[in-house]
């Protein structure tokens, strides 16, 4: 999904180079005072991020970032969701299940920690971390605790998959126990 065009969010005048034309008027020099525009006039999330709607540990950590994302620049979109796919085609479903997926207006795609890196990026006060969290022994680290997380992520939940919902994110001997 190609991004169309920046505007400020404030006075809404084209930004191609990062900085609003009129900026000493409305101060739209910083890049968080950005949004991105499509063709119809519509804002344009800088990211979208597809996560997996039935972990309660994904929809928490959805709602902690739509709290600190005050500029609305980061969207959520549930792979369960029929037109997720039909949004995201280049999204293999079984892979967006294991890893969190963010695409960025760009077309270009990070998963797991990554993602969450891309997505501090994009928060206010997030920076510092996220710029730790792609630093090459960080990094490493960070890829190495997401994966640990989101495969016992319905563990943590046993109320959750009580009706075997979650099976087939489990080991076999998981209902047994």
């Amino acid at each position: 999904m190609p991004r169309e065009h920046l505007v400020c969010h404030k006075c809404r005048e084209p930004s191609a180079l990062g900085a609003c034309q009129l900026a000493s008027s409305c101060l739209g020099r910083v890049r968080e005072n950005l949004i991105y525009m499509g063709t119809r006039g519509q804002r344009m999330a800088e990211l979208t991020v597809l996560y997996d709607g039935a972990c309660s540990i994904c929809r928490a950590s959805v709602a902690r970032v739509q709290r600190a994302d005050s500029h609305h620049r980061i969207e959520f979109v549930d792979v369960h969701e029929p037109a997720a796919q039909k949004r995201f085609p280049q999204i293999d479903p079984e892979v967006a299940m294991r890893l969190m997926q963010a695409i960025d207006a760009d077309g270009r795609m990070w998963s797991g920690a990554e993602a969450w890196a891309r997505m501090g990026l994009l928060l206010p006060g997030w920076n510092l971390l996220a710029w730790s969290l792609l630093l090459p022994g960080v990094r490493w680290i960070a890829a190495k605790v997401y994966f640990w997380v989101a495969r016992n992520r319905y563990r943590w939940n046993r109320a959750a998959c009580a009706d075997g919902t979650c099976s087939l994110h489990l080991p076999q001997d998981f209902h047994s126990k």
